[in-house]
């Protein structure tokens, strides 16, 4: 039995109310990569910093605010922090 299995068609699984609460989503390429074939951008609103470490085309349209960084971590959390981001911060990742 796979796992979203008894996950109704167009339920979110709380991902709309998980993205509200956060500022910055923090992403690997790995799942950037993924989410680009989705009809919609999942991460419409949210500031999304991919970790990247090639040259890469980003995508660009409404509500996507995307950035690619080589930073290490920590560097990355403290310049989102003086940058002003003051909600959650989450990273993404597969």
């Amino acid at each position: 039995m796979e796992a979203n299995a008894t996950v109704l068609r167009g339920d979110d699984c709380g991902y709309a109310e998980f993205t509200a609460s956060v500022d910055v989503l923090i992403t690997r390429r790995h799942t950037y990569d993924q989410v680009t074939g989705f009809d919609l951008w999942p991460c419409a609103g949210n500031r999304v910093v991919m970790f990247n470490s090639r040259p890469i085309a980003l995508s660009h349209g409404p509500g996507i605010q995307l950035h690619a960084s080589s930073e290490p971590p920590a560097d990355l959390l403290r310049r989102l922090s003086s940058e002003g981001s003051s909600m959650p911060t989450w990273m993404l990742a597969r």
